[in-house]
């Protein structure tokens, strides 16, 4: 099994998350041109790095698609009907304007 980290894909939000995870020994890399929506993780086999916009992130999370991901609490809130039967919050990220965390769907 593959598996899928959904981070923002564009501008500052995919820049900070990149950095967070790269300053936890995780490194992040988009690959392909700018306008393709793929990365990678340097050095771990089986992860594919998902780029979408951080308003689809929540979406995606709900429906499986993606297994983890970094957007804003106030999208999880917004996107979702029933956020919390859908998705569960692991950790706030200390950057962005809003809330960022990371999350995971609920199994």
């Amino acid at each position: 099994m593959t598996l899928k980290i959904g981070v923002p894909s564009k501008g500052r939000l995919m820049e900070q998350t990149f950095h967070w995870f790269g300053s936890r020994g995780v490194i992040m890399r988009q690959t392909g041109a700018e306008r393709e929506y793929a990365g990678s993780v340097d050095g771990i086999t089986g992860v594919e790095l998902v780029l979408l916009s951080a308003g689809e992130i929540p979406r995606e999370l709900a429906t499986g698609r993606i297994h983890l991901g970094v957007t804003g609490s106030d999208l999880v809130r917004d996107r979702l009907v029933d956020w919390a039967d859908q998705v569960a919050e692991l950790a706030p990220l200390g950057f962005g304007q809003a809330d960022l965390i990371i999350a995971v769907p609920n199994a």
